[in-house]
């Protein structure tokens, strides 16, 4: 996954490129553009990947200066709970305090509920809706937000 991404995100190449290039990464292309959308995971554009790629984003965390809450799945597949944290820290550099980060059980990345990680990979993004984001999110609020 990640020599996929590189070659789209730093070489610039296409998918299809990709597959030219390096048939052994057939299965990891299939993967990510699975779809007849042509998009990466049926919902976002290589463009789009690649224009958040091209952004520094600890910068744009560091500029903060207000609470920010950083919450994933335990299920989560694109993403790790490192970059969750990293974010939480990034802000706490530069205001003290202010960034917090979470797991949430049982969730994936769309916070839809399941079982096990296995039937998160296999049914991403379906499922009912996890409303201990909503619990988490109040709770931490209503901690962070005082009345003025």
């Amino acid at each position: 996954m990640s020599r996929l991404w590189h070659l789209l995100l730093n070489e610039r190449l296409s998918p299809s490129d990709v597959l030219k290039s390096e048939p052994a990464l057939n299965d990891v292309v299939q993967h990510v553009f699975r779809g007849e959308s042509g998009l990466a995971y049926d919902v976002r554009s290589l463009e789009y990947f690649r224009d958040i790629h091209e952004q520094n984003m600890p910068a744009v965390w560091a500029k903060l200066q207000i609470p920010v809450l950083a919450m994933i799945g335990q299920y989560e597949v694109r993403c790790s709970p490192f970059e969750h944290e990293y974010i939480a820290d990034i802000v706490n550099f530069h205001a003290p305090r202010k960034g917090t980060w979470m797991v949430l059980p049982k969730l994936d990345h769309g916070f839809a509920v399941h079982e096990s990680m296995q039937d998160a990979v296999t049914n991403e993004f379906k499922g009912p809706f996890g409303n201990i984001v909503v619990t988490r999110f109040v709770e931490w609020a209503t901690n962070v937000i005082k009345p003025a």
